[in-house]
């Protein structure tokens, strides 16, 4: 029967973290919420946490011999679970004091939802317990092609989303006890995005609810192994996308071509610890495949398509809008206002003045901005580059636009890109250019091709941008502050896989001088220079969009193309390992002579 305090279970599992640890059983009796349960599992520490935690009498503890991992502890603590709802919470990490209350909300608004999670603050020696301007990371987005999570570092609206951090949720138990808790052969990492792939296949809602606030202090759990954590989430994204992506062949082209590729790394290079953790964990993978095909199996038929319903998650449509300001006074406010007066408000418009000497700052806290979250930044001049770079670091919503202070918005312009970036599930959305000023007329910009771009810029500088893709790919580069910075920037985004896409249906206002004024003008003439500047970054990138495939991509292409021999790929992964090891003694064997006489000569010598 539901109570309006229900009892919430909260499960920390401790494991060599005795300070954090404390911290962590602090934020949760100190939680608002009053009807608690304290679970603490020791994962076989030996740091003089067991004889803390076994002197605490508003706990329940578990004292375990040995480290059973994530999955294993958390499997033991449920045992002991007798909440409606189950706060998992890891032992370096501290809740708001009403993170508790905040989770219960969002979980009761709909009966479907079956866990919540929010903003993940950073916590460190850089930022501290209880700031919410340091930076964050929110949710994690599946990549269907390459099982990688994306995790987003934005976000300032409540949407549903494929998984959210274990650092700090709350789950339903009910929803626990209809389909299942965590896969004991993940151990850590990947585990709540299994059980919450089985979630959303079964039908429920996973919520990233961005007032639930809680610390974090990354990778604090893995006590700083770094082949651990490579192993386990090599091995692990397998399990999990083989167990869950409906359609796996493309995922499944991706991963051996990989794996042939470590395991040609790992021959040349025994202390290479990434292609060590991909040879092992494939190996690993190999070993256990019958067991994991049969999993498939099993959550194949229940019927439900899991790939097909994280598709429509897209992130919330909350948008910043940056105004870089140089002494752009007499032009400043009508960019402004139309930021002010789109159809879709933004969440928040900040200017930041680089040093102006003409008054744009002073005029820029004058406007009033109708009640949007509105900031003026004025600092020392530094460039475009660095200004924008600010703009980004200061954006946590999901989108981010940047609009010069002498061009204008139309009032339709975040509703339509937004229109646009949810139909096409697009990162970048950019538009065509209507001139004005100096020039008019229409600038029609291309439908986006990876050729295309490398030719030259086509998208002008005021696209709707993923924030996380932008802060995941460090933004402007310094070495184009002389120019062409926004072209640079969408062959970053590009590389790194970032989806565009062209809405027709809004355009960006943008000024033409007849002085010379604009940095545009400066930067066409000296235009080959830069340019070729730009291209040197992405050589990987444009040899990339031009080569052809190679005979082990085309083979395992072709196979992946038919559901029916997918199942061969394994063998065909085992033979080019066992392949490989016959070159490399080969080699040896042929090369013998010649190794014989350098090692005398040089002993000799």
């Amino acid at each position: 029967m539901k109570t309006d305090t229900p009892l919430v279970s909260y499960v920390v599992l401790s494991w060599n973290t005795l300070q954090d640890t404390k911290k962590c059983i602090e934020s949760i009796i100190k939680q608002e919420h009053s009807n608690k349960q304290v679970i603490v599992v020791d994962n076989g520490s030996s740091d003089g946490s067991k004889d803390y935690l076994a002197s605490l009498e508003n706990i329940t503890y578990v004292d375990l011999p040995k480290n059973t991992g994530f999955t294993g502890g958390q499997i033991t603590a449920y045992k002991y679970c007798h909440g409606e709802y189950i706060a998992l919470i890891n032992s370096d990490a501290s809740l708001a004091d009403n993170w508790t209350q905040v989770c219960l909300d969002t979980l009761n608004k709909n009966n479907k939802t079956a866990a919540v999670g929010g903003k993940a603050f950073e916590w460190n020696k850089d930022y501290l317990l209880g700031a919410t301007d340091s930076p964050f990371y929110s949710y994690q987005k599946i990549n269907l092609e390459t099982g990688l999570t994306e995790t987003y570092k934005s976000g300032e609206t409540e949407i549903e989303v494929d998984s959210i951090s274990g650092a700090a949720v709350m789950i339903k138990n009910s929803a626990i006890k209809d389909v299942g808790y965590f896969d004991n052969d993940f151990f850590a990492y990947y585990e709540e995005t299994d059980l919450f792939a089985r979630m959303i296949r079964a039908g429920y809602k996973i919520i990233y609810q961005p007032k639930a606030h809680v610390w974090h202090q990354i990778a604090k759990s893995s006590n700083g192994d770094p082949y651990f954590y490579l192993y386990q989430m090599h091995r692990n994204r397998f399990l999990f996308s083989y167990k869950n992506i409906d359609d796996i062949r493309g995922f499944t082209k991706n991963y051996f071509l990989n794996g042939l590729r470590s395991y040609k790394l790992y021959f040349k290079d025994r202390s290479n610890l990434e292609a060590k953790a991909m040879a092992k964990s494939a190996s690993w993978n190999m070993r256990h495949f019958l067991e994991t095909y049969k999993k498939r199996t099993k959550i194949l038929s229940l019927g439900n398509s899991y790939s097909e319903i994280i598709k429509k998650h897209r992130p919330g449509d909350d948008v910043t809008i940056i105004i870089p300001s140089y002494n752009y006074k007499p032009y400043l406010k009508k960019a402004i206002l139309s930021a002010v007066n789109q159809k879709h408000k933004p969440h928040k418009i900040i200017v930041i003045d680089d040093g102006s000497s003409d008054g744009s700052a002073e005029l820029a806290k004058s406007i009033d901005t109708k009640g949007i979250d509105y900031e003026v930044v004025v600092k020392k001049n530094e460039g475009v580059v660095a200004t924008k770079n600010l703009g980004i670091k200061m954006s946590t919503t999901a989108w981010t636009i940047f609009l010069d202070a002498d061009d204008i918005l139309e009032p339709n312009y975040i509703n339509e890109t937004l229109k646009t970036a949810a139909k096409s599930t697009s990162d970048i959305v950019y538009t065509d250019m209507m001139y004005f000023g100096a020039k008019g007329g229409l600038f029609s910009a291309d439908e986006f091709s990876h050729h295309r771009l490398i030719e030259g810029n086509f998208i002008h500088n005021s696209a709707l941008l993923n924030t996380t893709l932008l802060k995941r790919t460090g933004g402007y580069k310094s070495a184009m502050n002389d120019g062409y910075e926004d072209w640079e920037l969408y062959l970053t985004l590009a590389e790194a896989g970032g989806k565009f896409a062209k809405s027709t249906s809004t355009h960006l206002n943008y000024r033409q001088h007849s002085n010379g004024l604009g940095r545009n003008n400066k930067a066409d003439s000296d235009g080959e220079r830069i340019r070729q500047k730009a291209l040197v970054f992405h050589s990987s990138y444009i040899n990339f969009i031009n080569q052809k495939p190679s005979l082990w991509q085309r083979i395992i292409t072709s196979v992946c193309k038919n559901p029916e021999l997918v199942i061969m790929l394994p063998i065909i992964f085992i033979l080019s390992a066992l392949i490989s090891i016959v070159n490399y003694f080969y080699f040896v064997k042929t090369n013998m002579a010649k190794i014989v006489r350098i090692y005398l000569k040089q002993r000799n010598s």
